[in-house]
């Protein structure tokens, strides 16, 4: 780990100041059109690679990442940053609040420029609005494999970011993305929406993607058709699977909070001194794996065991 976290300082000193001989990227090449589950499936044939990719970026505590959930899940391998002298402002281990370097970033002896246009700037602002964001984008970026079997993990290539857990997503272009423009989607990237629940025992992941896609095709498949209308249903329903609680019927129910995209509840069971806290919600990048965008389901994002035996 130690050596781990050497190596991840080492790289961020490259992006932060680099040698003034280094080869600038051409301004006439044309990116490689690519997708994030190639560049996952085989970094060394995209090493060094200008490449264009629509997926989604992330920004949050120890996270800047660009991903599709559809392969590996959001945290997939890339660790998202920006060209020219603009950086992500991303707390983590080889990288901080700060939003500017001193130098135009060079990875490897290649300059990266940064196109900082209104369609960057907006971009930009969407991913940093509240505790952390996702947006759905399509970008030019150059594509840093890293090194191969990094901590000894065979097939893992690593080296950047956050504890050297990714390969590195230099953006040097923004071309389009998805405004925020809905009520009804959560567009936060906090994985941690029970905080204030001061709770322990994770029941599930917010993270864990292909549990949430299920729970989306259970939706359209007509299984779980109240899921796009019933967010206390959902609730109960979710629970009762991951808590192995039966019936369904007898989970009792509180509303912490609620808004169109997210409810927060507090849970329990007559008889039981367990409680359980919980989150239901429409994720943003759910929207981008639905077959109606009109019709995103209510998910169980995250539930977890109470502390508190008292409580409720």
């Amino acid at each position: 780990m130690k050596q781990a976290f050497r190596f991840a300082l080492y790289i961020a000193m490259i992006l932060s100041s680099a040698p003034l001989v280094a080869q600038a990227a051409a301004s006439t090449e044309i990116p490689q059109k690519s997708t994030v589950c190639q560049l996952v499936a085989d970094p060394k044939a995209y090493n060094h690679k200008l490449v264009e990719v629509t997926g989604l970026a992330s920004h949050g505590f120890e996270d800047s990442g660009f991903s599709d959930p559809s392969c590996g899940g959001r945290y997939g391998g890339l660790w998202m940053e920006y060209g020219g002298q603009s950086l992500t402002g991303t707390m983590s281990t080889v990288s901080s609040y700060s939003r500017t370097r001193t130098k135009p970033a060079i990875v490897e002896g290649i300059a990266v420029p940064l196109v900082e246009d209104e369609t960057f700037k907006r971009f930009d602002a969407l991913l940093h609005e509240g505790r952390g964001n996702q947006v759905h984008a399509t970008v030019i970026a150059r594509f840093f494999a890293g090194k191969e079997n990094f901590w000894g993990v065979k097939g893992h290539w690593g080296g950047y970011g956050h504890l050297g857990c990714c390969s590195l997503f230099l953006i040097q272009q923004v071309l389009s993305f998805d405004e925020h423009s809905r009520d009804d989607l959560d567009y936060s990237d906090e994985s941690a929406h029970l905080d204030d629940a001061k709770c322990e025992q994770g029941l599930t992941r917010v993270d864990n993607e292909a549990d949430l896609i299920a729970q989306q095709r259970d939706a359209e498949s007509g299984v779980a058709g109240y899921a796009f209308s019933e967010p206390d249903r959902v609730a109960r329903e979710e629970l009762s699977r991951v808590a192995k609680i039966t019936p369904a019927s007898s989970i009792r129910l509180k509303r912490r909070s609620a808004t169109p995209a997210a409810v927060f509840y507090d849970a329990s069971v007559p008889g039981s001194k367990t409680r359980y806290a919980l989150v239901v919600d429409k994720p943003y990048w759910l929207l981008f794996q639905a077959k109606d965008h009109s019709n995103v389901a209510w998910v169980l994002r995250e539930a977890v065991q109470s502390c508190d035996p008292d409580k409720n």
